[in-house]
């Protein structure tokens, strides 16, 4: 089961306004991952993510050695397109050693563009990874946590 802690500060109003749909979890399980796709696509009729892929993309992250792991069910939009196209998106990530985190959302990509992460999964400097990673997780990351990160931060 997924670690279950909010920011205190964060009432549950002030959350759902914050993550507009985006599933968050640390340290999460099969049964919390499958959940959590089923909340994100619960409206979505394309591009959706299918159990099997989430599972097979968090197996490989959790008896891989990646940092980080991505899948979408597109990942750009062609030009001629007039609207942007809605596509889900998993990332499961490597917080500290001791912390996982994934997230699930429906993102846009605008025609002609490239699907943003919410985690960036090309190589850079660590300080840019760690700042999207708290800004991803920060609710649900307490303030032991974030210094946690930042020693592995600065280790790495």
């Amino acid at each position: 089961m997924a670690r279950d802690y909010v920011r205190p500060e964060i009432p549950d109003s002030l959350y759902a306004e914050l993550t507009q749909g985006r599933q968050l979890a640390i340290n999460p399980d099969k049964p919390d991952l499958l959940m959590a796709l089923d909340r994100v696509q619960h409206q979505a009729r394309k591009r959706r993510l299918r159990a099997p892929e989430v599972l097979r993309a968090w197996h490989r992250f959790t008896h891989g050695d990646r940092a980080i792991v991505s899948i979408a069910a597109q990942t750009s939009a062609p030009e001629h397109y007039e609207w942007p196209v809605h596509v889900t998106l998993f990332q499961a990530v490597t917080i500290t050693p001791q912390l996982t985190g994934i997230i699930l959302d429906r993102a846009a990509i605008h025609p002609g563009q490239q699907l943003e992460w919410p985690v960036p999964d090309e190589p850079g400097s660590a300080r840019t990874r760690r700042n999207a990673i708290v800004t991803a997780f920060w609710l649900h990351l307490s303030d032991r946590d974030i210094l946690s990160l930042d020693a592995h931060t600065a280790a790495a």
